[in-house]
């Protein structure tokens, strides 16, 4: 809308003689808006690409979840939660996950030995995971029970809603390597 503003062009009433004309015409004709054009293109561009990046993060498959965290330069093991092996018991029941992609990180140390090298059983602990919901608001429901274990002992790391998902990485990273896994992730996620 600034951009229109700053263009604005006075349209002089329609002269009657022929010579008037052909003068106010020239002067029109002289008027180049090409650059705002096509900086109005460059934000619609923006603008759907955008969206479609959003539509990336509404309920995903597990599979296209692991088909993205392999390009994660910073993530080994990969591991989606089946019926029959998940910790939270929660996948396809109602409010819980529909899907949940465990992984590891070299970015984590194993300094006491504890990790199994079970990606999913050893949890976000040793890297993190992607979970997945049907809709944003039950994954923003989930975020806010995460977050009241944030600063405790039962702290299972950062956590942060993008569209109906929640990116989690250990509590083992620092605050810095967090970040920068969570990037990361949402950027392989959201790829086109």
């Amino acid at each position: 809308m600034e951009s229109a503003k700053k263009i604005e062009i006075d349209i002089p009433k329609m002269p009657r003689e022929v010579k008037d004309i052909n003068e106010k015409t020239k002067v029109l004709e002289a008027i180049d808006i090409t650059e705002e054009i096509n900086d109005l293109k460059s934000a619609q561009k923006l603008l759907e690409d955008s969206r479609k990046k959003y539509e990336l993060l509404l309920n995903p498959t597990s599979d296209f979840i692991i088909e993205r965290l392999k390009n994660v330069k910073d993530i080994d093991k990969i591991e989606a939660v089946t019926e029959e092996k998940d910790p939270n018991g929660n996948l396809n029941k109602p409010g819980g996950y529909t899907t949940q992609v465990y992984f590891s990180s070299p970015l984590v140390k194993d300094e006491y030995g504890l990790f199994t090298g079970d990606v999913i059983e050893d949890g976000t602990d040793c890297g993190g995971s992607v979970e997945v919901y049907k809709t944003v608001s039950e994954a923003k429901k989930r975020n806010d029970y995460l977050s009241a274990f944030d600063g405790g002992i039962l702290s299972g790391g950062a956590h942060t809603v993008y569209g109906s998902i929640i990116i989690r990485t250990s509590g083992e990273l620092t605050a810095s390597q967090q970040k920068a896994l969570e990037d990361a992730i949402l950027n392989a996620l959201t790829e086109l």
